[in-house]
């Protein structure tokens, strides 16, 4: 019962890789900086998403201390308000 509860909350995420992370000090200004991005990508698309669709934006893994150049940028985990619209978000423009 609860591994499918769990598989059930996992569906509603997208995890977003090779995303460039900010440079910002700031914790919340790197957040917020993320969720412009994917609310923009996402809309770029058409799909229609807004932010109270995406109950969770954040970096997967720890950030490093260290210079990062030549290392990949930590994936982003997108988790939606519903399932529907995951499965929008993949959805190719019809226009």
């Amino acid at each position: 019962m609860k591994q499918r509860r769990d598989r059930e909350n996992r569906r509603n995420n997208v995890i977003l890789y090779n995303i460039t992370e900010s440079k910002d000090a700031k914790a919340d200004n790197r957040n917020k900086h993320d969720a412009t991005f994917c609310l923009q990508l996402f809309n770029s698309y058409q799909v229609g998403v807004s932010e109270e669709d995406m109950t969770r934006v954040f970096r997967l893994r720890k950030r490093s201390n260290s210079d990062n150049s030549g290392t990949a940028p930590r994936p982003i985990m997108v988790h939606f308000a519903r399932y529907v619209l995951r499965i929008w978000s993949w959805r190719p423009s019809t226009s």
